[in-house]
């Protein structure tokens, strides 16, 4: 098998719907899929067990996280390569084909990580080429302004992917695991986990690189958690990430623009009405950090 297509979905059968069909329009036989339940109330496993009984299917009692369901379905694939892919991404006509012939002609023995074009769904506005790592250590979708995207896909210095929809080698997700044997770190539960994964690809010396054939159509917010939850994650996990794979010589040298940084953040989400998420998130990230592996 060359390709495990991992769906994680919770409360979504409309879009679950529309993402599988999709996968299942691909002229290929040389995929398998499989469904992750984390925990849905809306008949997702009455559809699972009547519309696609052949589909491999896990069901979660309660929702687990993106990356604790993503650690199931890579445990239990066959392929050489993992397609994650969020529920509410579709694929474009061809996609598989597109990337068996950019394996084919592009794809060296150190590339880990294979980054399709993800579109919104209007199919012209660009969501993600790929991240890319800034010295202030945010984690940002390349291509969301053309003249960006233009740049990245000229000089591809890609950090990592987005995990809504990314190919990952299976050798290099064994090489990478986590002493526990987590792939993506089921402590960040959502958000940046695709960033810590690529992080420790790259410490490996595993490349990640944009397939521009591949494209795929994604809505954002499947896990359809409110503004709040998310900023929360997404403060949490980003000082996680940083704690964990950053040297500590880099947050030595830097600290002076790392602390001015977070403090202008401070007053921001201040300002906003939301200080005290930012403070629940920096307490939980501090608690956190000495257990981190």
């Amino acid at each position: 098998m060359k390709v495990s297509v991992l769906i994680v979905t919770h409360n979504s059968v409309p879009l679950l719907i529309k993402c599988l069909d999709s996968v299942l329009a691909q002229k290929t036989n040389d995929v398998e899929i499989i469904v992750v339940d984390n925990g849905s109330l809306d008949g997702t496993q009455v559809l699972m067990r009547e519309s696609y009984s052949g589909i491999t299917f896990i069901s979660n009692s309660s929702n687990q996280g993106a990356s604790f369901a993503r650690n199931q379905g890579i445990a239990l694939s066959r392929a050489d390569w993992i397609l994650t892919l969020d529920v509410d991404a579709v694929l474009s006509q061809d996609f598989f084909k597109n990337f068996e012939k950019f394996l084919n002609e592009e794809c060296s023995g150190t590339v880990g990580i294979v980054i399709p074009k993800i579109l919104y769904p209007d199919g012209k506005t660009i969501y993600s080429l790929g991240h890319r790592l800034t010295f202030l250590r945010r984690f940002i979708d390349v291509g969301h302004d053309k003249a960006d995207g233009l740049r990245w896909k000229k000089n591809n210095g890609i950090f990592g992917a987005c995990a809504a929809t990314a190919f990952y080698n299976h050798r290099m997700l064994k090489e990478i695991s986590m002493p526990r044997g987590d792939y993506f770190d089921k402590d960040l539960f959502f958000i940046a986990e695709d960033v810590d994964l690529a992080w420790r690809a790259r410490k490996k010396g595993w490349k990640a690189v944009t397939c521009y054939a591949c494209v795929s159509y994604h809505e954002g917010n499947s896990m359809r958690l409110d503004e709040s939850k998310k900023r929360f994650y997404e403060i949490r996990n980003r000082l996680l990430i940083m704690f964990k794979n950053d040297l500590f010589l880099y947050r030595f040298l830097f600290f002076v623009p790392l602390f001015l940084y977070e403090a202008a953040r401070v007053v921001m989400f201040t300002i906003r009405g939301q200080g005290g998420v930012y403070k629940e998130a920096f307490l939980a990230a501090w608690k956190m950090r000495r257990c981190l592996t």
